[in-house]
């Protein structure tokens, strides 16, 4: 026995086992994983601005000066009204289209195309930005006030102003304030906020308010019921499978009929 079982270690010693190391980015850890704004809002900060960073919705204050919003938040009337009176009486109001859900971070292979609700788009109408979804765009520039900008931009949804051309920016006034849309956020996400001019574009955006006051990130969310369920409901059902196995095993007869505790009379 001990000479086979020598001879059994020998052979899987000698024989090679071949494998192939792969190296994949998984994404960051800690804070940056679920605020995918968390540079820029570093970086607003360094540059003299006082921010916040929200997670559910609140209507603008006086003392906010910018809010950088994804369009998928405005899905009701109310969030609406409250935006388009805060906008009116000075402030900016910037509104990102695609990429823009706190949901997938910056290496997630999937961005979901955001289901734009009637108020929003009823907003744009009254702002006189006409909003378009078709085949996808690139752009290497972004024009803003009389900067020229270099980016990497690209997006299925193009946006045209009162006196600006279809493209994927684009910034009018309205009331006393101002509204920009962007239609691909991910320039000024965590992890591509420092390529090309994403960074100065975001500080000219910023400092074209005329108020001083919280620059506001909202981390927003599109909600999607399949994916939820995709992503957190396998494991109610896996630890429901586990009970109710445990149970059945507990329970049934295994082999046969239970036998009886105690013999049948002869009687």
């Amino acid at each position: 026995m001990k000479r086979w079982i020598l001879l059994a270690l020998a052979a899987l010693l000698s024989a090679s086992c071949e494998f192939k190391e792969v190296k994949r980015e998984v994404g960051y850890k800690g804070k940056a994983r679920v605020d995918p704004w968390l540079a820029a809002e570093r970086f607003s900060q360094r540059m003299g601005h006082s921010t916040e960073s929200l997670l559910h919705w609140r209507a603008p204050e006086t003392t906010d000066a910018v809010w950088f919003v994804p369009a998928v938040v405005f899905n009701n009337r109310s969030y609406v009204r409250q935006a388009e009176s805060w906008t009116e009486q000075g402030g900016h109001l910037i509104l990102l289209i695609e990429h823009a859900s706190a949901a997938s971070h910056d290496w997630s292979k999937s961005f979901l195309t955001p289901d734009l609700e009637a108020p929003f788009r009823e907003f744009l109408h009254r702002a006189s930005i006409e909003l378009e979804e078709g085949a996808s765009k690139k752009a290497d520039r972004f024009e803003f006030e009389g900067g020229n900008y270099k980016v990497n931009a690209e997006s299925k949804f193009s946006v045209r102003g009162q006196t600006t051309n279809s493209g994927l920016l684009a910034s009018v006034p309205f009331g006393d304030g101002r509204i920009t849309v962007v239609t691909d956020a991910r320039i000024f996400r965590n992890r591509w906020i420092d390529e090309s001019d994403h960074a100065s574009l975001l500080d000219a955006i910023i400092d074209q308010s005329d108020y001083d006051g919280t620059v506001v990130f909202m981390r927003g969310m599109e909600l999607s019921l399949w994916k939820m369920v995709k992503e957190h409901l396998w494991a109610l059902l896996v630890g429901l499978a586990v009970l109710v196995f445990f149970w059945l095993w507990k329970n049934l007869a295994r082999f046969g009929p239970v036998e009886a505790a105690q013999a049948p009379s002869e009687l």
